[in-house]
């Protein structure tokens, strides 16, 4: 397998780093913002009332809102539709959930799996989430950035892979796509003909570095 890659692509939520922390603060930076200016305005904002806004726009199953930025912004918009000022607060809100959203902590064993991986191969993000990986600590590992914010297909639609493959001009089986999902990473790779490796090492809730150490194994060794 590794005779024939040349791009590796890299879901980032789960795979690089533990998610879950990570939009539990970005949603607290947005959530006490909003709080703040509806008490302004002698309202009460409610998590569960955005939360349920959010879920019915996912259900309608519009590939438009597989970019998790405009739908977040869309169902903001209807949050803060009755308020003055709507369109600063909901625009701020946002910039202040997208800011944290990057805030990232990375384990030392995955930035050394990535500077190793670097020297020998082409490396890129492919991510359905909204994280903004060129701003990180890891940034300079990544050739570049494609996500579901760019109007890609959200994974496991196989645009995201048939453009990265289209943009160094190599065929599927040249590209490893590598993420925690077996669902949308693997249907994803399956789907554009690359091939697929699972990389979940903070999947039973603490970092296992052999799950990185696998990976390193199999394209290096």
């Amino acid at each position: 397998m590794k005779s024939a890659i040349k791009v590796l692509s890299f879901d980032l939520d789960n795979a690089l780093y533990d998610n879950a922390p990570v939009i539990a603060h970005a949603e607290r930076c947005s959530s006490e913002f909003l709080q703040a200016e509806f008490e302004k305005q002698g309202q009460v904002f409610e998590l569960e009332a955005f939360l349920s806004i959010r879920q019915s726009l996912l259900e309608q199953n519009n590939p438009a809102f597989e970019n998790l930025s405009r739908m977040r912004k869309h169902a903001l918009s209807i949050l803060c539709g009755d308020l003055n000022n709507a369109e600063y607060i909901a625009a701020e809100a946002f910039s202040r959930f997208i800011k944290a959203r990057s805030l990232i902590r990375v384990e030392p064993e995955i930035e050394a799996m990535l500077s190793k991986l670097s020297a020998k191969f082409t490396i890129v993000s492919a991510s359905n989430g909204n994280c903004d990986i060129a701003s990180t600590e890891i940034g300079e590992y990544f050739d570049s950035r494609w996500s579901a914010t760019d109007d890609l297909r959200a994974k496991p639609h196989p645009e995201m892979l048939q453009a990265i493959c289209k943009h160094y001009s190599i065929a599927p089986e040249n590209l490893l796509h590598i993420g925690d999902s077996e669902a949308k990473d693997g249907g994803s790779a399956q789907a554009a003909g690359a091939a697929y490796f699972k990389l979940a090492p903070f999947e039973n809730g603490y970092f296992d570095p052999e799950k990185v150490f696998e990976l390193e194994n199999r394209l290096l060794n």
